[in-house]
């Protein structure tokens, strides 16, 4: 919902409705074709619809062991 970003500026995508966050490192609009069990997680696999914005700029993240880190940092043991 809205709340969920309240103070955050976004904005809906053009496709699919869904909120967008403004100046990230990119904004992907998917729909989800695929849902598929693993383990104890959910795997989704999506279309990608539209490439909302690229900030070639910024350092994407990933999330490892639990925590978010710059991509391409070492995989160091927390």
């Amino acid at each position: 919902s809205r709340l969920l970003l309240a103070g955050t500026p976004h904005h809906r995508g053009a496709l699919s409705e869904a909120l967008v966050v403004d100046g990230g490192v990119t904004a992907l609009e998917a729909e989800t074709i695929k849902v598929v069990p693993a383990g104890d997680h959910t795997l989704f696999v999506a279309r990608v619809l539209a490439v909302d914005y690229v900030t070639p700029g910024l350092t994407p993240l990933v999330r490892l062991r639990s925590r978010y880190r710059p991509a391409g940092e070492p995989n160091a043991r927390s």
